[in-house]
């Protein structure tokens, strides 16, 4: 069951040929019954092109069903990802989490979809088309859909601000109205005439067909106008400016109340470190969120691609904007405007206010705890990231020099490290592989490894001890040891 709801995760929510195969052929069917909705108004039909028409949008009907069902079903919650449940109440998760998932709004485009087929709403079939927006891997290098997502994702709370004001002043509107004008406007003689006029007034459309006649009823509809011009600006002023001034204490809550889980938070990033981005970019999947805290307003290098999140990582009060708890990891990089003291002693300092924060603000059932790595520009400094609770250093000046070293007595060696270090060639990858049972030499896990997945051992790790890099063969190794290999991409769990 877990190897075929792993293939329709891979066709209907991965990023591989299959789920572009996939949606190639949905949105062949999408236009196959839109071009039978257009043969349908304009062709001169029979009898049994009416017959073969009805045949036609069933077939359709059920096979768009069917993969809305499956979309749904294969659907994997990110909250089981970072949280161990059990029971009841990982079935709740699963319930719950498929709803909020059905809520979406690419799936809600397949719900329209599937509607559309029924009889009682062919009107609407033109909303089929809607899917074919789903096609956005069309657009390879710069997709304006995801940016425009991603515009209305970072500020939904203004534009929820926005629509509740409307709702509240047309509910409003609208009842006052009907108390108004009831028995004495022959036009209003139900709540949802009430409601279509003060929407209609509210809007500033104005069509007419209602008018009130008493004079609290004029009275209420110019209210409503006013309270019209007041809603047209404050859309104007969410829609013209990315952060309005007057509703940045709203976009500041923006991070703290999102669904982000699983993600990774970038510390002390600035200007001039793009290129880390960009790696970055290569390393993670696409559907993980980065977020990047600092100081001041997002810089203009940054892509579109990452989260940005004004705030002071160093102060604990600003860190739930983050989510922290809700994260993967957490990448602290040294600033380059300071002294290499001065930058570890920020680094450190950071470090501490992040485990610190995460003590008190404990997320239970984790099933793994936060990974911390850090950026360290003098070695020395090392010992004191570890102690602040940084699960991985990167002695950044140390390797580079270390490597240009090296490379004068072994010409070579300095590009093959580059080679080794790039997420597009050959990499180092750690993972487990429990399948040859508790225990096995070194020298046949290497071979039956390279024979089972074309990959190069190169050492383990076990708990509490450091790495042991080329060991003899007839070295044990444990199912519980992390292997360290070389290979192309990923292929031992981790």
């Amino acid at each position: 069951m877990k190897r075929l709801q792993d293939t329709f995760w891979n066709a209907f929510h991965g990023q591989g040929r299959a789920s572009f195969w996939t949606e190639v052929g949905v949105n062949l069917l999408i236009l196959v019954s839109f071009g039978g909705f257009v043969y349908e108004q304009f062709a001169d039909l029979t009898q049994w092109d009416l017959v073969l028409l009805a045949r036609l949008e069933l077939t359709l009907l059920l096979l768009f069903s069917v993969e809305a069902l499956l979309r749904v079903w294969s659907y994997r919650p990110e909250l089981l990802n970072l949280l161990e449940y059990r029971g009841l109440k990982r079935l709740e998760v699963h319930i719950f989490e498929r709803l909020k998932f059905c809520l979406r709004p690419w799936m809600l485009i397949d719900i329209l979809t599937v509607i559309s087929f029924l009889p009682q709403l062919r009107g609407v079939r033109a909303l089929r088309l809607l899917r074919l927006v789903r096609f956005v891997r069309l657009f390879r290098y710069s997709n304006p859909f995801r940016r425009l997502a991603r515009a209305l994702s970072e500020n939904r709370l203004q534009f929820i601000l926005g629509f509740f004001f409307l709702l509240v002043t047309t509910f409003v509107g609208g009842l006052a109205g009907f108390l108004f004008e009831y028995e004495h406007n022959a036009k209003i003689d139900s709540f949802a005439d009430a409601f279509w006029w003060a929407l209609v007034t509210l809007t500033t459309v104005g069509y007419g067909d209602i008018v009130p006649v008493t004079g609290l009823g004029r009275l209420v509809g110019g209210i409503l106008m006013l309270a019209g011009m007041m809603n047209l600006g404050l859309f104007a002023a969410i829609v013209g400016f990315t952060l309005p001034k007057a509703l940045m204490q709203v976009r500041e809550e923006q991070a703290l109340l999102s669904s982000h889980l699983n993600h990774w938070v970038v510390c002390g990033y600035e200007s001039g470190s793009e290129m880390f981005l960009s790696l970055l970019t290569k390393e993670i999947d696409e559907d993980t969120t980065v977020l990047l805290m600092g100081p001041g307003e997002r810089p203009d290098g940054v892509s579109s691609r990452f989260v940005w999140v004004e705030g002071d990582p160093q102060k604990e009060d600003q860190l739930h904007k983050a989510r922290l708890p809700f994260a993967a990891g957490v990448v602290l990089i040294a600033p380059r405007s300071l002294s290499p003291q001065q930058a570890d002693a920020t680094t450190i300092l950071t470090a501490f206010t992040i485990r610190s924060f995460l003590q008190k603000n404990p997320l239970d059932h984790r099933r793994k705890p936060l990974f911390m790595v850090s950026e360290v520009l003098d070695g020395e400094n090392k010992e004191h990231l570890l102690t602040a609770g940084v699960d991985e250093v990167v002695e950044t000046n140390r390797l580079g020099f270390s490597l240009i070293s090296h490379a004068l007595k072994m010409p070579g060696t300095a590009r093959l490290m580059g080679t080794l270090a790039a997420f597009e060639d050959f990499s180092f990858y750690v993972g487990f592989d429990s399948s040859f049972g508790d225990e096995i030499s070194f020298g046949d896990l290497s071979i039956k490894l390279k024979h089972k997945h074309h990959i190069l051992l190169v050492g383990f790790r076990r708990e509490g001890d450091n790495e042991v890099i080329n060991p003899e063969n007839d070295v044990m190794v444990k199912s519980t040891d992390t292997l360290i290999y070389l290979s192309q991409k990923q292929v031992l769990d981790r």
